[in-house]
């Protein structure tokens, strides 16, 4: 077998100082190396604690030799890497996660959410290594988290990052072979909702408007396009689309919060209030911003006093404030209010799921239930139901053999529910107490019945004593009914 050969330097940066270049090297020691999968590593050489980097070329060259006879031993089948990973700091782990988002270009809010996570698992679930990252400990930690008064979203949320990192480390790192977050069950926030949204009706949107000045349009895009306030802030005049019949906001990928592209129609008013900032700025370049500046938190809370509109979650029963993404929400429940579809308002709200536009994006109090309720089918009035009770099972029956009223239908032909009237021919048996005889009733059912056939049947007759016999009874005996002697003689 061919020796590992590795390669030990420590990297230059170079610099414009005063003009010229001036280059500088590190203090610390890198290594070149192929590990056994045959792809090529560069990284950073650190003392066992994981942190502090080597400084020295000895122990630079003892550290590389120890990777070299690692990779040696991986390769001949001798070191189950999964063991080996086992020792592997968290640290380290992180921090090779944070430069694989970073890679990726997601927003500098995640990548700071994510490393924070990451540091407080580390801290509160006495996480050190990769061995350390348990079920039993991940859960302990949510649990004590959720007892400091933290929301169960917020707990959500932890463990949602903390999944995603264990993923990174299945699938990239080749540290883990299953992900321990599956395991911990996601904590329901049905019954636990710290913050709830409440949308504007029309009137208090146009008072907020009113006041609002200079900060006006802003409002606008936020109502009538359903725009997030960052969505909002990054909007450029190439992505506005005023010309032709079809007006649009193209909203590029990297301006979105799901980074994709969508395009967006727009409302012929909000189309008016775009035309019109245009061509306030008739010399604004496509990559200018439309708003130069985005109101704060404050400054919206100020205009909803300044509009007599309350914000408060103690001014309301629910317990639901207003805040600057209250307009998107706001501009999904006016489209529910509208009649507009479930398909369509999740495309205009840029959704990926409907769920996420029916569950945290609708407000049911801008809705007239009692208007939708209303779309039902009328009630039938009572002269249209009148011609129905003559067909119950009540009062008497017509026709060759007549049933008394006082006697009950027979099981056979009993409706169920409201009696309707409808066309049978079914086979009934009747007992008399003495003998029992099968006779073929057509007509109505629920209504009057003629006798077309009878006959005796030997077996009902031989069964009907032993279930039905009168005369078997020591009490109340039943006497016979001459009307049912006259339908068997």
């Amino acid at each position: 077998m061919r020796r590992s050969k590795g390669t030990l330097y420590r990297p230059v940066t170079v610099r414009n100082v005063g003009g010229r270049k001036v280059k500088r090297k590190a203090a610390f020691y890198w290594a070149r190396y192929t590990d056994a999968a045959g792809a090529k590593r560069n990284h950073a050489l650190t003392l066992p604690d994981g942190e502090s980097r080597i400084t020295y070329k000895d122990v630079a060259r003892s550290a590389l030799d120890a990777i070299l006879k690692r990779v040696e031993r991986e390769s001949a089948g001798l070191i189950d890497r999964t063991v080996e990973a086992a020792r592997t700091p968290m640290r380290k782990v992180l921090a090779d996660y944070a430069r694989y988002l970073r890679r990726k270009a997601v927003s500098r809010t995640h990548l700071k959410q994510t490393v924070q996570v990451g540091k407080w698992f580390i801290e509160h679930a006495e996480i050190a290594r990769i061995a350390d990252l348990t079920e039993e400990r991940i859960d302990k930690a949510l649990g004590r988290l959720a007892d400091s008064g933290r929301s169960a979203r917020t707990c959500n949320l932890y463990r949602s990052l903390l999944h995603s990192l264990c993923r990174y480390a299945i699938r990239h790192a080749k540290l883990l072979t299953f992900n321990p977050v599956e395991a911990v069950a996601l904590r329901s926030g049905k019954t636990d909702t710290r913050k709830s949204r409440r949308a504007l009706t029309v009137d208090e949107a146009t008072r907020l408007l009113n006041v609002a000045g200079g900060r006006r349009d802003f409002y606008c895009v936020q109502l009538w396009a359903g725009l997030r306030v960052g969505e909002v802030a990054a909007l450029e005049w190439r992505d506005v689309e005023l010309a032709g019949d079809r007006p649009a906001i193209r909203l590029r990928a990297e301006a979105t919060k799901a980074k994709r592209a969508d395009v967006l129609p727009l409302h012929p008013g909000l189309r008016d209030v775009l035309a019109t900032m245009r061509e306030a700025v008739p010399f604004a370049k496509p990559t200018d911003r439309v708003f130069d500046s985005t109101p704060t938190l404050r400054t919206f809370k100020l205009d909803l006093d300044r509009a007599a509109i309350t914000w408060r979650k103690a001014d309301h029963d629910d317990n639901a404030s207003i805040d600057r993404h209250a307009l998107r929400t706001t501009f999904v429940s006016w489209l529910e209010a509208a009649g507009v579809t479930g398909t369509a308002k999740r495309v205009l709200a840029r959704h990926a799921a409907v769920g996420v536009t029916e569950r945290h994006y609708t407000d049911a109090r801008l809705l007239n239930l009692w208007t939708e309720i209303a779309k039902l089918p009328a009630v039938p009035r009572a002269a249209e139901t009148a011609s129905l009770k003559a067909t119950g099972t009540e009062g008497r029956a017509t026709g060759r053999g007549v049933i008394p009223s006082r006697q009950p239908a027979s099981p056979r032909v009993r409706a169920r529910g409201n009696p309707v009237a409808l066309p049978v021919a079914l086979p009934v048996a009747l007992h008399n107490g003495i003998r029992g005889v099968n006779v073929a009733f057509s007509g109505m059912m629920g209504g009057s019945a003629s006798i077309v056939a009878q006959g005796e049947n030997p077996e009902k007759t031989r069964d009907f004593p032993q279930k039905n016999d009168y005369r078997r009874r020591d009490s109340n005996p039943r006497p016979s009914d001459p009307q049912s002697d006259a339908l068997t003689n």
